[in-house]
Protein backbone atom coordinates (compact mmCIF):
# COMPACT_ATOMS: atom_id res chain seq x y z
CA UNK A 1 0.00 0.00 0.00
CA UNK A 2 2.80 2.40 0.88
CA UNK A 3 4.57 1.66 -2.39
CA UNK A 4 1.33 2.22 -4.27
CA UNK A 5 0.73 5.56 -2.56
CA UNK A 6 4.30 6.64 -3.35
CA UNK A 7 3.77 5.74 -6.97
CA UNK A 8 0.47 7.54 -7.15
CA UNK A 9 2.04 10.72 -5.87
CA UNK A 10 5.27 10.41 -7.86
CA UNK A 11 5.76 12.84 -10.75
CA UNK A 12 5.63 10.73 -13.90
CA UNK A 13 6.93 13.54 -16.08
CA UNK A 14 10.40 13.18 -14.53
CA UNK A 15 12.90 10.81 -16.09
CA UNK A 16 14.26 9.86 -12.68
CA UNK A 17 13.59 10.68 -9.08
CA UNK A 18 14.90 9.37 -5.78
CA UNK A 19 13.04 7.81 -2.89
CA UNK A 20 14.99 6.77 0.22
CA UNK A 21 15.74 3.07 0.54
CA UNK A 22 14.23 0.49 0.74
CA UNK A 23 12.16 1.91 -2.11
CA UNK A 24 13.55 2.29 -5.59
CA UNK A 25 11.33 3.82 -8.23
CA UNK A 26 12.33 4.06 -11.86
CA UNK A 27 10.67 6.09 -14.54
CA UNK A 28 10.62 4.48 -17.95
CA UNK A 29 12.88 5.83 -20.69
CA UNK A 30 11.40 8.63 -22.76
CA UNK A 31 10.76 6.28 -25.67
CA UNK A 32 8.53 4.10 -23.51
CA UNK A 33 5.08 5.18 -22.42
CA UNK A 34 5.24 7.55 -19.45
CA UNK A 35 2.11 5.94 -18.04
CA UNK A 36 4.01 2.94 -16.71
CA UNK A 37 5.94 3.07 -13.43
CA UNK A 38 7.65 0.21 -11.70
CA UNK A 39 8.44 0.08 -7.98
CA UNK A 40 10.58 -2.42 -6.19
CA UNK A 41 9.93 -2.98 -2.53
CA UNK A 42 12.67 -5.29 -1.31
CA UNK A 43 11.98 -8.44 -3.32
CA UNK A 44 8.43 -7.58 -4.36
CA UNK A 45 7.79 -5.85 -7.63
CA UNK A 46 4.69 -3.79 -8.11
CA UNK A 47 3.84 -2.54 -11.58
CA UNK A 48 0.83 -0.45 -12.36
CA UNK A 49 -0.54 1.81 -14.98
CA UNK A 50 -1.91 5.02 -13.47
CA UNK A 51 -5.58 5.29 -14.22
CA UNK A 52 -8.54 7.26 -13.01
CA UNK A 53 -9.50 4.32 -10.79
CA UNK A 54 -6.06 4.20 -9.12
CA UNK A 55 -6.11 7.95 -8.58
CA UNK A 56 -9.57 7.72 -6.98
CA UNK A 57 -8.39 4.88 -4.73
CA UNK A 58 -5.47 7.02 -3.59
CA UNK A 59 -7.76 9.92 -2.77
CA UNK A 60 -9.99 7.63 -0.71
CA UNK A 61 -7.03 6.55 1.43
CA UNK A 62 -6.02 10.10 2.26
CA UNK A 63 -6.55 10.97 5.92
CA UNK A 64 -9.61 13.11 6.55
CA UNK A 65 -8.88 16.78 7.14
CA UNK A 66 -9.02 17.78 10.78
CA UNK A 67 -11.31 20.57 11.76
CA UNK A 68 -9.61 23.19 13.91
CA UNK A 69 -12.67 23.36 16.17
CA UNK A 70 -12.33 19.65 17.05
CA UNK A 71 -8.77 20.11 18.26
CA UNK A 72 -9.14 21.69 21.66
CA UNK A 73 -5.97 22.89 23.31
CA UNK A 74 -4.65 21.34 26.50
CA UNK A 75 -5.49 24.53 28.40
CA UNK A 76 -9.13 24.32 27.30
CA UNK A 77 -9.32 20.63 28.18
CA UNK A 78 -7.78 21.16 31.62
CA UNK A 79 -9.83 24.22 32.57
CA UNK A 80 -11.40 23.86 36.01
CA UNK A 81 -14.92 24.62 34.76
CA UNK A 82 -14.74 21.58 32.45
CA UNK A 83 -14.43 19.18 35.40
CA UNK A 84 -16.30 17.99 38.43
CA UNK A 85 -14.70 18.84 41.75
CA UNK A 86 -13.24 15.35 42.29
CA UNK A 87 -12.17 15.09 38.65
CA UNK A 88 -10.29 18.36 38.83
CA UNK A 89 -8.63 17.24 42.07
CA UNK A 90 -7.35 14.18 40.18
CA UNK A 91 -6.05 16.43 37.39
CA UNK A 92 -4.23 18.54 39.97
CA UNK A 93 -2.55 15.41 41.38
CA UNK A 94 -1.19 14.29 37.99
CA UNK A 95 2.06 16.35 38.21
CA UNK A 96 2.91 14.86 41.61
CA UNK A 97 2.11 11.39 40.26
CA UNK A 98 4.53 12.00 37.38
CA UNK A 99 7.22 13.16 39.82
CA UNK A 100 6.62 10.06 41.97
CA UNK A 101 7.40 7.86 38.95
CA UNK A 102 10.23 10.12 37.72
CA UNK A 103 8.51 10.94 34.43
CA UNK A 104 8.16 14.22 32.57
CA UNK A 105 5.26 13.33 30.31
CA UNK A 106 1.80 12.99 31.85
CA UNK A 107 -0.05 10.11 30.23
CA UNK A 108 -3.38 8.41 30.87
CA UNK A 109 -1.92 6.02 33.42
CA UNK A 110 -0.92 8.98 35.60
CA UNK A 111 -4.48 10.30 35.53
CA UNK A 112 -5.84 6.84 36.35
CA UNK A 113 -3.44 6.51 39.28
CA UNK A 114 -4.36 9.98 40.55
CA UNK A 115 -8.08 9.15 40.30
CA UNK A 116 -7.73 5.72 41.94
CA UNK A 117 -5.63 7.01 44.85
CA UNK A 118 -8.67 8.96 46.08
CA UNK A 119 -10.70 6.35 47.95
CA UNK A 120 -13.66 8.74 48.09
CA UNK A 121 -13.51 9.51 44.36
CA UNK A 122 -15.87 8.30 41.66
CA UNK A 123 -13.35 5.83 40.19
CA UNK A 124 -13.05 3.90 43.45
CA UNK A 125 -16.82 3.99 43.98
CA UNK A 126 -17.56 2.67 40.48
CA UNK A 127 -15.06 -0.17 40.91
CA UNK A 128 -16.49 -1.04 44.33
CA UNK A 129 -20.02 -1.10 42.85
CA UNK A 130 -18.77 -3.45 40.15
CA UNK A 131 -17.35 -5.75 42.81
CA UNK A 132 -13.73 -4.99 41.99
CA UNK A 133 -10.88 -3.61 44.03
CA UNK A 134 -9.33 -0.27 43.16
CA UNK A 135 -6.13 -1.39 44.91
CA UNK A 136 -5.36 -4.10 42.35
CA UNK A 137 -6.07 -1.78 39.43
CA UNK A 138 -3.97 0.93 41.08
CA UNK A 139 -1.08 -1.54 41.42
CA UNK A 140 -1.43 -2.57 37.76
CA UNK A 141 -1.37 1.05 36.59
CA UNK A 142 1.63 1.64 38.85
CA UNK A 143 3.48 -1.31 37.30
CA UNK A 144 2.67 0.01 33.84
CA UNK A 145 3.91 3.50 34.72
CA UNK A 146 7.12 2.11 36.25
CA UNK A 147 7.85 0.30 32.98
CA UNK A 148 7.98 3.64 31.15
CA UNK A 149 11.27 5.55 30.80
CA UNK A 150 12.35 7.55 33.84
CA UNK A 151 14.07 10.92 33.91
CA UNK A 152 16.47 11.90 36.65
CA UNK A 153 18.48 15.00 37.42
CA UNK A 154 16.13 17.46 35.73
CA UNK A 155 13.47 19.85 36.94
CA UNK A 156 10.25 17.85 36.98
CA UNK A 157 8.01 20.63 38.27
CA UNK A 158 5.78 20.88 35.21
CA UNK A 159 5.31 17.70 33.16
CA UNK A 160 4.16 17.91 29.56
CA UNK A 161 0.89 16.37 28.45
CA UNK A 162 1.46 13.21 26.44
CA UNK A 163 -0.40 12.13 23.32
CA UNK A 164 -2.46 9.45 25.05
CA UNK A 165 -3.58 11.92 27.73
CA UNK A 166 -4.48 14.53 25.13
CA UNK A 167 -6.42 11.97 23.08
CA UNK A 168 -8.28 10.81 26.20
CA UNK A 169 -9.16 14.36 27.22
CA UNK A 170 -10.39 15.18 23.70
CA UNK A 171 -12.51 12.02 23.58
CA UNK A 172 -13.99 12.81 26.99
CA UNK A 173 -14.74 16.36 25.89
CA UNK A 174 -16.43 15.11 22.72
CA UNK A 175 -18.50 12.63 24.74
CA UNK A 176 -19.50 15.40 27.13
CA UNK A 177 -20.77 17.52 24.20
CA UNK A 178 -22.95 14.66 22.86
Amino acid sequence: MLALSILLTAPLHCTSFRIPTPFAIHSPPRAVSRQLAVAHLHTQTLAFEPSAQATRAHKLRAPPPRAAADEESANELLAEQAWTEKGFEAIQRVPSTCRKFGQQIAETEHLAIAALEDNEGIASKVLASAGSSSTRLLNDFGDFARAKPRVSGTDQSAPSIGQSMLALLRAASAEKRR
